[in-house]
């Protein structure tokens, strides 16, 4: 269950990094604006929480559907990828800066 939950956090983790990244990049080349770059950001992180949660649903009940506990590891799974993406989304959009053309 512990590598189950650690690779779902470093998937979770890597994906909002390298989407955060990649709408940092296009606002630093000032190819979209800073309202463009959220709104993109933002459906880009529901989609990444939508396949995320369905991989970690659909692991989960492959993986654990044999162990009868309160919890399933399929439904720690699900609530693990939504908690990484809403921090995620969270994070990126309060982070995500319009570049001064000044400088």
């Amino acid at each position: 269950m512990f590598l189950y939950v650690l690779v779902l956090i470093a998937m979770t983790a890597g994906a909002a990094t390298l989407c955060f990244q990649f709408m940092n990049n296009k606002l630093a080349l000032q190819r979209i604006s800073i309202y463009d770059a959220r709104g993109f950001y933002m459906v880009a992180m529901v989609f990444i929480t939508f396949v995320l949660t369905s991989l970690a649903y659909f692991w989960g009940d492959i993986r654990f559907s044999s162990e009868i506990t309160e919890v399933s590891g399929a439904v720690i799974g699900v609530l693990v990828t939504l908690l990484g993406c809403l921090v995620g989304l969270g994070y990126g959009l309060t982070k995500l800066k319009e570049v001064d053309s000044r400088s």
